[in-house]
């Protein structure tokens, strides 16, 4: 039986994942929008190209810059001062392109993505992660987050499937 789903972090907590540390300003439950600020070292700053299909994302950076790309448009760097916006729908990656970097997403209209880094946080604590403990997560918030270039009913099923490990 699958453990409980974390409750949504509390404002201001770090969550780590990997070497990215989210905190979360306005959570999803406050209204119409969830906003977190970022700090990555070089690197990926989300987990490859993937898709909010109902969300658009504003991404702002205060140090550093990073790199956004955008399936159908040209790749941009956003740098200290500047912002992107990635429209709802829109498959996307974002790197960070120099150490140190720190910034801030905002996306619109909210959506549960502070449940899921609570959930990925408490799932890579324990080195290794679990493939299971990973897929489950993924699958239980496919409305809001996708990979990008998988159908969803493969992922769907694909999640399912490697849910099913020795959790």
């Amino acid at each position: 039986m699958p453990a409980p789903a974390p409750a949504p972090p509390e404002p201001g907590r770090d969550l780590r994942l990997g070497p990215v540390t989210i905190v979360i300003e306005t959570p999803s439950s406050a209204g119409s929008a969830v906003r977190f600020r970022f700090a990555a070292p070089p690197g990926p700053v989300a987990p490859g190209l993937h898709v909010h299909p109902h969300a658009a994302e504003r991404i702002d950076v205060q140090q550093g810059a990073v790199l956004v790309r955008r399936r159908g448009s040209r790749s941009v760097v956003v740098r200290p001062g500047e912002h992107a916006t990635i429209p709802a729908g829109t498959p996307h990656d974002l790197w960070a392109v120099r150490r140190g970097t720190r910034g801030t997403a905002t996306i619109t209209p909210a959506i549960a993505i502070d449940e899921t880094f609570a959930e990925l946080a408490t799932a890579l604590h324990r080195l290794p992660p679990r493939p299971w403990e990973l897929a489950r997560i993924a699958g239980r918030h496919l409305d809001h987050t996708q990979i990008a270039r998988i159908p969803l009913g493969l992922q769907r099923r694909a999640f399912r499937v490697l849910a099913l490990g020795r959790g």
